[in-house]
């Protein structure tokens, strides 16, 4: 079997093919890492935005049920802190679309 060498300098091609091919194996590999860090990133930030939004709203529902025990007996009237302790928003598109924002993120629309 004939060996190839360069026609300018007589290097010995096949060598110097492994050489390259052996020292591009560690930027692939880095390449593999990073988009696997990437992707575990990613589902870390979603599932700690998911922790942050239930402990907000678990934060949320215990303000609400200590207005609720405050209060005494049946509410009859319009209660302001309630209200307050409930609802975020009303979104008002039109008079037939209008949709009430609850603070645990619930929406309703109202007819």
């Amino acid at each position: 079997m004939s060996r190839l060498f360069c026609w300018c300098c007589w290097i010995d091609i096949p060598s110097v093919c492994a050489i390259v091919l052996t020292r591009a194996k560690p930027k692939t590999h880095y390449n593999a890492l990073a988009e696997r860090y990437d992707r575990l990133k990613a589902q870390y930030d979603e599932v700690s935005t998911a922790i942050s939004d239930n402990e907000a709203r678990y934060e949320q529902m215990g303000r609400f049920i200590t207005a609720l025990k405050d209060q005494e007996g049946v509410i009859t009237e319009f209660d302001d802190a309630l209200w307050c302790s409930l609802v975020e928003k009303i979104v008002v598109k039109s008079k037939e679309d209008v949709t009430v924002v609850f603070k645990d993120g619930t929406e309703m629309k109202a007819e």
